[in-house]
């Protein structure tokens, strides 16, 4: 055998009925994402994956010319849709033993960008299987962790002029707060475990379990949110227009 485990797209980590016939069907070993924070079913993800192998190539002379357009595009839904926050495959501390009850034992925690404190903190919530306060403090798709939930600038067309993107990182920080007591209050989970939801076969307007979740747990200031809408946006455009500039 070539392989002895594989990491599950993490599109199906809610979909128990699935995650059970695969466990039963295969012999090799898995392991889950526990801490990705982006969209469910997302649909940059393949050209998000490609984008991200191509600048690991080290071969643009400007920083601006690479950005990642798919994670922008992320962070622009949720801000526009709290709702989304919800419906991200993440699993929480708290419901690592749903999925060691079907035989899932391995979890892999990320962002590799992160700082070493954060790592660490993301780790400790999962070894002791609990995090109250903002969950996504843990998630890698937020910028939470030990900050202060400040405002949002608007970005302006000086700030632009930066030669490196990361420089502009403080203008789609969204800042929310994900209250993960709520959500063990609420037994998140239990609800896509004993309903045995498969949400690829059911329209969101239909259902609505995410949304009122979010009503109760998620709090994002609107300006922040405006702001960070805004930002993006006008990031995107004009960094369209240097990349232009400098081919023609």
């Amino acid at each position: 055998m070539l392989y002895n485990e594989i990491t599950l797209d993490y599109n199906i980590y809610r979909n128990f009925p699935e995650l059970e016939r695969i466990k039963k069907n295969s012999k090799i070993g898995f392991q889950l994402i526990a801490n990705d924070g982006y969209i469910f079913n997302c649909p940059w993800a393949t050209y998000h994956f490609q984008l991200e192998g191509h600048d690991s190539q080290n071969t643009y002379n400007n920083p601006l010319k690479y950005f990642s357009y798919c994670r922008f595009n992320c962070k622009q839904r949720a801000a526009q849709d709290p709702n989304e926050m919800i419906k991200g495959m993440w699993i929480r501390p708290e419901d690592v033993h749903y999925y060691e009850d079907i035989g899932f034992t391995k979890l892999k925690i990320i962002d590799r960008l992160k700082e070493t404190k954060w790592l660490i903190n993301a780790i400790e919530a999962y070894i002791n299987e609990s995090y109250p306060g903002n969950l996504s403090d843990i998630l890698c798709s937020f910028d939470t962790f030990e900050k202060d939930v400040e405002k949002t600038p608007k970005i302006t067309e000086k700030d632009i002029k930066s030669d490196n993107i990361q420089n502009l990182r403080k203008y789609w920080d969204l800042k929310p707060y994900i209250d993960n007591t709520i959500l063990e209050k609420e037994h998140f989970l239990e609800h896509f475990v004993k309903n045995r939801v498969d949400c690829r076969n059911i329209k969101c307007d239909n259902c609505r379990y995410c949304e009122e979740i979010a009503k109760k747990a998620v709090t994002v200031s609107k300006e922040n949110a405006d702001n960070v809408a805004y930002n993006l946006d006008f990031i995107k455009e004009k960094i369209i227009d240097i990349v232009k500039e400098e081919n023609d």
